[in-house]
């Protein structure tokens, strides 16, 4: 079952927090979804690993994929049609993949590498070297595995690595003494994310660095 088949995130806020525009030959690992995450981020780097432990998701990214690859926006658009909810947020995510982005996108799908897996775990088993992580909200959905599966992530990127993901656990950083809030990148990012209804809460995506 696909489950995401399209963000409701910003996806400016995700460039600009992970600080994109000036991380050129950085690799970035990133929870799959619906795909447009790594599609956007594909623009500015080199390399991006989208990994999701439901292999139908993936099956669904790629499709789309190769749609920008052919040349066929309004299918890479249309594939997320259907979908009733979050209609603001589609709106804003079809402005920002408008007609010359995805043509500039197209090409650059090859950047994008698939695994099925686990975002936390998986990383261990890969050849490079990741400085820039998007994890979404799964960091709020851990529950009990928070620590560990945090520990498994941090421990196979090197210094200076950015993380971007919404934690809902006061004092996240100060708990894992490896990682720094980057407060600059995380008031970008909060101010790209739009007030949703009252029904919607609003993401608030913080950015943490690995410092030791």
């Amino acid at each position: 079952m696909v489950e995401w088949k399209y963000t409701n995130e910003s996806l400016p806020a995700i460039v600009a927090g992970l600080d994109l525009e000036n991380s050129k030959g950085q690799y970035v690992w990133a929870i799959c979804g619906s795909g447009d995450q790594a599609y956007a981020i594909a623009e500015f780097v080199p390399r991006v690993v989208a990994v999701d432990n439901n292999k139908n998701q993936l099956d669904f990214a790629k499709k789309r994929g190769e749609r920008i690859k052919n040349g066929d926006v309004n299918g890479f658009l249309e594939a997320s049609r259907g979908t009733s909810c979050f209609g603001q947020d589609l709106d804003r995510r079809i402005e920002y993949f408008d007609g010359d982005r995805l043509r500039k996108i197209g090409p650059r799908t090859s950047r994008v590498s698939f695994v099925h897996g686990d975002v936390y775990e998986s990383i261990a088993d890969q050849q490079f070297s990741f400085s820039r992580v998007y994890l979404s909200n799964t960091p709020a959905l851990l529950n009990g595995d928070f620590d560990r599966k945090m520990d498994s992530l941090i421990s196979n990127l090197p210094v200076g690595a950015l993380i971007y993901g919404v934690v809902k656990r006061k004092g996240f950083h100060i708990f894992h003494g490896e990682l720094k809030i980057e407060k600059r990148l995380t008031t970008l990012a909060r101010s790209l994310e739009p007030a949703k209804s009252k029904w919607l809460p609003a993401w608030k995506p913080s950015v943490y660095r690995k410092v030791e």
